[in-house]
């Protein structure tokens, strides 16, 4: 680096015995892979020639302008506005002014890493988000398709799992705070436990619309992975019908303050019945999923089966949901242990 700040590409080398240093161009003027071609072209007995400027891509905060009605109309509104909003808190404050083909990976790498420290969450998904906009931009001609990847420095964050299931007694205990909530807050009550007779994630449920509501299924229009039918056992179809006889909205789940609105969200509701059946405060409300695809299993449905239960596209999604209870191993191993031996008598 110079005193002025500014950074240049510097090749060292050995001519005769002796070091030599030569300036190859300056950084902002030269990728590195000019640089290098420009290295070669010394240590093979040439001289560095000026580097032929090539044009200038769009900046990424220009691409982003282009690329955002595109994006909005094939990502889920929810999609598009948290990815708005890592664009316009991250990405675009450190990387906005610059040409997309001047981006450095050595530069998101360091951004990555000093992120990283505070929130290696919302760092994965910024990353991500970065990476696919350099693939769109591939794809729609804005790039050649050799720029370079400026995510090939970047390791992402490990994500600790977090998930975890309810044991038959924390069950039996959600049951009974739920029917004591439906009291004061049947609509609430009711979209907590059809969320977890029904394996559906929680926006699902409070979006779900009486027009995708059949006899024996739900059709599901908004989903993580595309529509999906959702088969309703004879339980949440009971619930169902129940709700459809006091209906008066559109949405199965409507807004209480908010006319023709869906359920904002559950997260007072869950809070409120998680302290009443006495549940550990970091439980969430997703891991009513978690825990339908673990009983499944311990059931004796297979892997596949509860991945097409929880509508997964991939068996490696289902794995990782399929938490087993101690007691359930326990008895397994005691089984198959007894067969073994057995065979060995």
């Amino acid at each position: 680096m110079r005193d002025s700040g500014a950074r240049a590409w510097v090749l060292r080398h050995t001519v005769d015995g002796r070091q030599r240093r030569q300036t190859l161009g300056d950084v902002a003027a030269m990728t590195v892979a000019e640089a290098r071609a420009a290295a070669h072209a010394v240590l093979a007995g040439g001289v560095v020639a000026p580097p032929e400027k090539a044009a200038d891509a769009p900046t990424l905060a220009a691409f982003v302008a282009q690329a955002r009605p595109r994006l909005a109309a094939i990502w889920k509104p929810s999609t598009f506005e948290r990815s708005d909003m890592a664009l316009r808190n991250q990405l675009l404050p450190v990387f906005g002014a610059i040409p997309m083909n001047r981006i450095e990976p050595t530069a998101v790498a360091q951004w990555l890493h000093a992120f990283s420290r505070t929130s290696p969450g919302s760092a994965n998904h910024a990353v991500g988000l970065l990476r696919m906009l350099f693939i769109r931009a591939k794809a729609w001609g804005v790039l050649p398709p050799d720029t370079p990847k400026v995510w090939a420095l970047v390791k992402r964050n490990p994500r600790p799992p977090v998930w975890r299931i309810l044991s038959l007694d924390e069950l039996h205990r959600l049951g009974r705070a739920l029917d004591v909530l439906r009291e004061t807050r049947r609509v609430e009550a009711d979209a907590i436990r059809l969320i977890l007779l029904t394996r559906c994630r929680s926006g699902e449920v409070r979006r779900l619309r009486w027009e995708n509501v059949k006899s024996d299924a739900m059709e599901l229009t908004e989903s993580k992975s595309g529509p999906r039918t959702v088969r309703l056992s004879a339980q949440a179809a009971k619930l169902l019908k129940e709700r459809r006889g006091k209906r008066n909205s559109g949405y199965v789940f409507p807004a209480k303050l908010k006319k023709g609105a869906c359920l904002p969200n559950l997260n007072t509701a869950w809070a409120a019945v998680r302290a009443a059946a006495n549940l550990p405060p970091t439980l969430r409300l997703h891991d009513l999923r978690h825990t339908y695809a673990s009983r499944a299993v311990m059931q004796g449905e297979t892997l596949f089966m509860a991945g097409k239960l929880l509508g997964h596209r991939n068996l490696a999604s289902t794995e990782r949901y399929a938490h087993l209870e101690e007691g359930y191993l326990l008895a397994a191993a005691d089984r198959v242990s007894e067969a073994v031996d057995a065979l060995m008598s």
